[in-house]
């Protein structure tokens, strides 16, 4: 539909009179100056000869999302107009909409965008290829915390001041100025994502961690007494990243692990370890103790008497009851899966591996 403002007043009222379909544009003033204070970029100077004559009310009268927008702010009286950066250009034709209305523009920031992490374009194609979750029930099902991913987006742009990246949502709230946020884009990283979901994480309390490992465990059926969980929380809690990595990365706290690490068995299996292994088994089930003190005290003392290194027991001990060969310290770990699985574990790898 070509634009009705260049022709002659006649010619458009001959054409309404014909019954022709119609469209309400925006009249842009020629020669003049719109001119806004954005709270991030300062002050914004556009021509009007750059603006066109935007439609506000399309020919079959439904408004467009300029005249909708500006509207719908004014009367739910918004103060801030807050949004990315590609609505920079839309803004001077808000501006004039305001004017014509004879309203108080509401104050404008816009937020510099994130960009993928080659810094591109952050797309769903980009994302997905990335490993970078598109939607909340993406972070959900990854085991991002949601105060991980809020504090860990507020920290794309804004800058408080200090060397402090770690906020609560209460911490963020009191302390967040759009003063402060950067007119650069920001590039999304996923590894500074992870380690600010490690950290929030790490500010759970017990209960709180529990609650959020237990949907994995039954994701995955795994079925573990509470008192177990609650030991094995406490051993792993400062290793995890997500929640989920309770199932992934230290499932052997929890079953019986079904492989060995084919590199550790490799590396660490030597020739004696068997002899060791099942030695150092012998004495943990005649332990009446089994704390950590005992369980080293047992160990070194094994070590003596073979006339080895203590890691040349330790390595082979881990690999048998983890299945791999890194983890919590060795006889926390021991002590926390207990006596009988500890013997039962041992004496499986001894048979296996040989």
């Amino acid at each position: 539909m070509d634009n009705s403002l260049t022709h002659p007043g006649e010619v458009v009222s001959r054409r309404l009179e014909l019954g022709e379909e119609y469209v309400i544009r925006l009249r842009v003033p020629e020669d003049v100056t719109i001119q806004f204070n954005d709270l991030i970029k300062g002050a914004v100077t556009v021509d009007s000869a750059s603006i066109d004559d935007q439609v506000l009310v399309k020919s079959d009268g439904m408004p467009t999302y300029h005249l909708a927008n500006v509207v719908d702010d004014h009367h739910m009286s918004i103060t801030h107009v807050i949004r990315g950066d590609e609505w920079i250009p839309s803004t001077p034709k808000h501006i004039l909409l305001y004017q014509a209305f004879g309203w108080q523009p509401p104050a404008m920031a816009h937020l510099p965008l994130i960009l993928s992490p080659t810094g591109g374009k952050l797309s769903k194609r980009s994302a997905q290829r990335q490993g970078i979750p598109i939607n909340v029930r993406d972070y959900q099902s990854k085991g991002f915390e949601p105060q991980a991913v809020i504090n860990f987006l507020a920290l794309l742009g804004w800058n408080p001041g200090t060397e402090d990246e770690v906020f609560t949502l209460e911490e963020l709230v009191s302390t967040f100025s759009l003063e402060r946020v950067g007119s650069s884009a920001a590039k999304f990283d996923l590894d500074k994502l992870n380690w600010f979901n490690a950290q929030h994480l790490r500010l759970l309390d017990m209960e709180e961690l529990l609650g959020r490992v237990r949907p994995f465990l039954e994701e995955h059926g795994i079925a573990v007494q509470d008192a177990h969980l609650r030991k094995v929380c406490l051993l792993v809690h400062d290793r995890l990243q997500h929640a989920k990595d309770l199932v992934t990365n230290f499932s052997y706290c929890l079953v019986d692990p079904i492989t060995f690490d084919p590199m550790g068995v490799k590396k660490r299996w030597k020739s004696d370890a068997a002899s060791l292994v099942s030695d150092y088994s012998t004495r943990l089930d005649a332990l009446t103790s089994f704390s950590e003190d005992a369980l080293e005290f047992e160990l070194r003392d094994l070590a003596a008497s073979r006339k080895v290194g203590a890691g040349r027991i330790i390595h082979p001990v881990r690999l048998a009851v983890s299945g791999t060969t890194a983890g919590p310290g060795l006889f926390a770990l021991l002590s926390v899966l207990g006596q009988r699985t500890c013997v039962r574990r041992l004496r499986n790898a001894v048979t296996k591996l040989g």
